[in-house]
């Protein structure tokens, strides 16, 4: 099994990655490989503008990626690209998704 990552930060760079990603999708369904996308779980391409407080927004990608990683927790902890549990929750449900029933 496969998963793909989250961990480029620039626009360019995530753009890049969902093209290796569609390639290597296509490789491994090719190859009969299963391949969990946790990009799409931490919606890493949804540049929608989100309102945070009155006067403060982001996107909803970032928003995600604080829910469900330390990027935006506070030192010790942060910032950090790890998985919160959350994060390894989402993961999981990546994962389960494309596992056979028979398993």
């Amino acid at each position: 099994m496969i998963v793909t990552d989250h961990t480029e930060r620039s626009r360019s760079a995530r753009y890049q990655r969902s093209g290796d990603n569609r390639k290597r999708a296509r490789r491994t369904q090719f190859l009969n490989v299963l391949m969990a996308d946790v990009a799409d779980v931490f919606n890493e391409e949804n540049a929608t503008v989100v309102r945070l407080f009155k006067k403060e927004s982001t996107t909803a990608n970032v928003v995600y990626e604080c829910r469900f990683t330390w990027m935006c927790a506070a030192k010790p902890f942060g910032p950090n690209i790890h998985p919160t549990d959350a994060g390894y929750q989402a993961i999981t449900k990546a994962i389960v998704a494309v596992l056979p029933a028979n398993l």
